[in-house]
């Protein structure tokens, strides 16, 4: 017997030492597998032995499509290449002796987790993109716009949400059938960005008001789910900025009916000397996401300057454009 082999057989032979089963790894959560592999040297060998970390993420964020060695060289090399490509760009701005300019991300920039909670049962979560709505619809407005249509087929194919089904399935629902389905509705909404994954939490969203419905009665129909009132987006004195998201839903269609779309909707309100509130533009939209998702310490001055000017009778327009 090696001394690696020996060393293995009296750490599991001590008392209250825990031998890892691979086959349970996948029920175990994130926090639990750090903390066992913490426990001791031997530990530590053995989750990495059993790939016990390559077994909860193919549970907990399965790959689209298994990825093979060569995909990894390259997914690898392309991570190296971006990162020596971050710091070229970053000694450039530092080169760069003029006034700081904050470049604001593209909302295709991001990827969005999105988690769907019916009381307390998860009933999906996964990452969305933004995606153009098609011109002419009600969210054609340029804002953030992730569509739920492969959401809700994979939602309606688990059969989790019977009466979220029958309820889509109806050419037209009263207020009352409204409150009893979406009143169960809860949506949490983090940004992530791409290039660096740095995360923005968005906000936890339900129904605070019901007369914020759209269509109300008719087979298209939007509602309103508002963050927590008292926990703002942003703010800093004298502004303050909340996120609310609209649900797009389409009922009595081929199909029985389905969730349409997400749209984001950021208020900025301004409590000066004179009040002011209203919804941001595309630009500004982007311009706080980016902000928030974290700029270089030389950027940040100028950008919460401009962020703070916003509302103010002689603060500079931005290109409303995506």
């Amino acid at each position: 017997m090696d001394s690696r082999t020996r060393q293995r057989v009296e750490g599991s032979a001590r008392p209250g030492s825990i031998p890892l089963r691979p086959e349970l790894v996948e029920f175990m959560s994130a926090r639990c597998l750090s903390r066992y592999s913490r426990c001791s040297k031997v530990v530590r060998a053995d989750v990495r032995e059993a790939n016990a970390w390559q077994l909860l993420a193919a549970r907990q964020a399965p790959l689209a499509t298994p990825r093979i060695a060569r995909d990894a060289l390259e997914i690898d090399a392309i991570s190296r290449v971006r990162s020596h490509v971050r710091r070229r760009l970053l000694a450039d701005a530092l080169e760069n002796t003029s006034a700081p300019r904050l470049n604001p991300n593209h909302f295709e920039d991001f990827t969005f987790f999105v988690r769907l909670r019916q009381d307390d049962v998860v009933i999906w979560e996964g990452d969305l993109l933004h995606q153009r709505a098609a011109a002419g619809t009600p969210s054609d407005n340029g804002c953030l716009h992730l569509p739920l249509a492969e959401v809700w087929a994979t939602i309606k194919q688990s059969g989790s949400c019977a009466e979220l089904t029958t309820w889509l399935a109806q050419t037209g629902t009263l207020l009352e059938q409204d409150q009893a389905v979406l009143g169960r509705l809860s949506i949490t909404l983090v940004a992530i960005r791409k290039s660096d994954e740095a995360v923005v939490s968005l906000g936890h969203f339900s129904i605070l008001s019901w007369d914020q419905v759209f269509g109300t009665g008719n087979p298209d129909q939007s509602f309103k789910f508002n963050s927590s009132p008292h926990v703002p987006l942003f703010a800093s004195p004298g502004h303050q900025f909340r996120a609310d998201l609209w649900l797009g839903t389409l009922h009595g269609t081929t199909g029985g009916g389905t969730l349409d779309y997400l749209d984001l909707e950021i208020t900025h309100s301004v409590t000066r000397e004179t009040a002011h509130s209203g919804e941001l533009s595309t630009h500004s939209m982007r311009y706080l996401l980016t902000y928030l998702a974290g700029v270089q310490p030389f950027e940040r001055a100028a950008a919460l300057r401009t962020i703070q000017s916003w509302g103010s009778i002689d603060s500079d327009s931005e290109p409303d454009s995506d």
